[in-house]
């Protein structure tokens, strides 16, 4: 009796470990960016099966079609006959038939940053790139299929690389030796939760309460460092973030950064700068400056905001979040508050401690109300629902400005019901430790916020998240002390008409779109800035004297040397007053009133 339990265990033991995708990836192997992957397939005994991709990904709110980046799918059985697969576009899989006989599937996955379909293009963050010996990002979601139905069986993944590139990624990797990696992931879920990222090493570590943060970047031409990184991102993380979060969700968080070089056209004509959220790690597309500035404006917003989203939706989420249908997503209706809130919360913590001024968190607002104003009125929660049918971009990034208004309003609202007791962020908290690990239902979440604040928000969430009502933003402003104006006309100092960008091939400003009778410096297009006020302009400070120039704050006298068909010239001049209509004004209330002056320090918690 022994022996037959012991068998019956053994095989049990067998069976569960046969279960499991072990895939091959041999990093030295790709060539025109493109990677060869081999998947030893688990026993599922099945007659037939569907490899599938993800249509969509948590985080990126846009159907995309991954499986046609995958070229030449070949299916054998363990002598390497080959077994019959069919390619279905439409649902992004591939259906192998007589499937109990498949043993390995090979295929070659294309880098998505090098296409050149603009219409179907994969935003860089959550795309690939493999580039010899150099540099490749691997993001899982892109690389990795799994069969309908075995979602939740473990992966490995085996890497074998060049000696000397490191992986940077928040999923725990053991390097075997200086050419083979082994990473090992419970369940598709965790598996694109994770992405990687190899390069020769530049990485920084900072603890910060309980949790270590790792930073890691690959900047095309060494412009950019994990050491100047760090430098912007130490205040954000000792400051905003450890003020924000009691306590960190993760122990271990991992910032990787890709940073494009002047001559990365084919990579960076379509899509732009930004980053996609994981539940322990964030990757970022941006482009190499060695202006300070410039920098720090970039990595300060977009790594606040992708941090921030360890909050929600990676922790507080709905079941449809929770339970993600990764062939067929069903959207939740609340990407106001995984997008929005987090949009808000990331210039609300930053503007607490002074990483911004209170004026720059206003400019902010101010320049939201403008984007938000180009479209229609919309329900927030059907927006959220149908967001995967938008094919209108620019559409789709309203929920990072509407989105954050709704937030930040109603924030203003919960203050004023409770006297300061409730905020948005109080409530969101405590709903994130109600249904730590598990999801909240969707019909349920607008109730819990109105049930943990007061009965009143209920006609604010009716007609803003519900609703499609226009935003109330003059009298929300109102309440906290600010005018708001629609239009309003003034005045401004100018030193004329032009454009001033930095021209990375010359090392220099060039001034675009004027003429010398429309500036008072004489200039013409195309030529070359060299200094302000005996300052030289380089590609360190470039962007602080583009803004002095183009937005002037006083009457200064300004000296420019400038380069014109390759004559030097020394020219002065001061800004004159130019008459203009500002939309979307926003100005402090000289007669604020105590109760405004009270509430307005009662959201901006300083």
């Amino acid at each position: 009796m022994k022996k037959v339990v012991l068998a019956m265990l053994l095989f049990a033991f067998m069976a569960v470990h046969a279960q499991h995708y072990v895939f091959h990836v041999d990093l030295t192997a790709c060539k025109n960016n493109r990677l060869p992957v081999i998947l030893d397939v688990p026993e599922l005994n099945r007659d037939t099966l569907l490899y599938q991709f993800p249509t969509s990904i948590p985080g990126s709110y846009m159907v995309k079609d991954y499986g046609s980046f995958i070229k030449g799918l070949k299916a054998t059985d363990q002598a390497g006959k080959k077994l019959r697969v069919q390619y279905n576009k439409k649902e992004n899989n591939f259906r192998i038939f007589n499937a109990k006989q498949l043993a390995h599937i090979e295929y070659v996955v294309e880098g998505t940053w090098i296409s050149n379909n603009k219409k179907d293009y994969i935003f860089q963050p959550g795309g690939t790139d493999f580039e010899l010996n150099t540099f490749y990002i691997l993001n899982t979601h892109a690389l990795f299929g799994f069969f309908e139905g075995y979602e939740k069986i473990p992966f490995e993944l085996n890497i074998h690389k060049n000696a000397g590139l490191f992986c940077a990624s928040s999923a725990s990797v053991q390097a075997l030796s200086d050419v083979a990696d082994k990473v090992e992931l419970p369940d598709y879920a965790t598996l694109i939760d994770n992405p990687l990222m190899y390069a020769h090493p530049d990485t920084v570590s900072l603890k910060v309460k309980n949790c270590t943060f790792h930073i890691a970047v690959y900047s095309r031409t060494g412009a950019v460092t994990a050491a100047s990184v760090l430098e912007i991102m130490k205040p954000v993380l000792e400051t905003s973030m450890a003020r924000f979060f009691p306590v960190f969700p993760t122990d271990n968080y991992c910032f990787s950064f890709f940073f494009h070089g002047p001559n990365d056209d084919r990579i960076s004509r379509y899509g732009g700068v930004g980053a996609l959220e994981h539940s322990r790690s964030s990757f970022y597309f941006g482009y190499e400056t060695r202006d300070k500035d410039q920098l720090k404006r970039f990595v300060t917003h977009v790594s606040s905001h992708e941090f921030l989203h360890v909050l929600t939706p990676l922790s507080l989420k709905s079941e449809r979040v929770y339970n993600y249908n990764f062939k067929t997503p069903v959207m939740s209706k609340h990407l106001w508050m995984y997008e929005g809130s987090v949009e808000y919360f990331s210039a609300l913590t930053n503007m607490q401690d002074s990483i911004l001024t209170e004026k720059e968190f206003i400019e902010n607002i101010r320049d939201k109300v403008i984007y938000s104003n180009r479209y229609p009125n919309i329900s927030m929660t059907e927006f959220g629902e149908k967001i995967c049918e938008n094919k209108d971009e620019n559409v789709y990034r309203n929920v990072y400005n509407r989105g954050a208004l709704v937030a930040f309003l109603m924030d203003i609202r919960m203050n004023e019901l409770t006297n300061g007791e409730q905020n948005l962020k109080k409530v969101i908290f405590a709903l994130d430790e109600k249904y730590k690990g598990s999801f909240f239902k969707e019909d349920d979440l607008i109730q819990e916020l109105i049930s943990r604040t007061h009965p009143l928000l209920k006609g604010m969430i009716d007609s803003l998240v519900v609703g499609n009502y226009p935003l109330p933003v003059e009298q929300y402003l109102g309440k906290l002390g600010y005018k708001f104006y629609p239009e309003k006309a003034d005045s401004m100092y100018t030193y004329g008409d032009w454009a001033v960008r930095f021209d990375t091939s010359r090392n220099k400003c060039i001034v675009l779109n004027t003429q010398p009778n429309y500036n008072v410096f004489s200039i013409s297009s195309g030529d070359y800035l060299e200094s302000v006020d005996s300052v030289e302009v380089n590609e360190t400070n470039y962007s602080k004297h583009i803004d002095l120039l183009e937005n002037p704050v006083d009457k200064k006298r300004l000296e420019v040397v400038f380069e014109h068909y390759g004559q030097r010239y020394k020219s002065h001049g001061y800004p004159i007053r130019i008459p203009v209509t500002f939309r979307c004004l926003i100005e402090p209330d000289k007669n604020a009133t105590e109760a405004q002056l009270k509430l307005r320090q009662l959201v901006f918690g300083k």
